[in-house]
């Protein structure tokens, strides 16, 4: 259904728009994404997770959020609504336990993520956020960003199929694996 790309190469579905790329300043790339949906294929098929039942641990201070995931599947939603950040968990995924945790932003959002071993999704909705890393770990792991705009240093898809989808958002990504 979706092209197959080989590791470090992204390849778009042949029936939707290609993302823009607006510069390339050194090692950073700035891709803007105007259209619904676009998907990317990296390193291999798509697969779909089926049931997540793994807990995520999420801890915020002063505007920094560190989000760590177990080696179970994880289905974990971030979102951004009227200054509350929210972390919900989808298909059995807890966060600190429970079904969802908010708390109000303080500043700036920066956050560190580490998404564990499984087969991890990680949905990115309506935030604006500047992260040292994101680290898929292994797995056949979907990274989803929509409506957002994302400064990352450290990307790593980790082992495995993993998917990368994106729209109507920003990213930056200075090193990509």
């Amino acid at each position: 259904m979706f092209p197959i790309a080989r590791r470090r190469m992204l390849s778009c579905c042949s029936n939707q728009p290609v993302p823009r790329v607006s510069s390339i300043r050194g090692r950073w790339l700035t891709a803007v994404v105007s259209t619904l949906p676009v998907l990317f294929a990296m390193i291999g098929p798509a697969s779909a997770t089926a049931l997540a039942a793994g807990n995520v641990t999420a801890v915020y201070a002063a505007g920094n959020l560190t989000l760590t995931g177990d080696n179970a599947d994880n289905l974990v939603t971030m979102s951004v609504t009227a200054g509350v950040l929210t972390l919900t968990g989808q298909s059995g995924t807890t966060v600190n336990g429970l079904a969802s945790v908010s708390t109000p932003l303080v500043g700036p959002l920066t956050a560190s993520i580490n998404m564990g071993g499984g087969n991890d999704t990680l949905t990115i909705n309506n935030v604006t956020l500047v992260a040292p890393s994101v680290l898929m770990g292994s797995g056949n792991d979907t990274f989803v960003i929509t409506n957002s705009n994302l400064t990352i240093t450290t990307y790593s898809g980790g082992t495995g199929s993993n998917r990368f989808r994106m729209s109507n958002s920003s990213l930056r990504i200075k090193n990509f694996s």
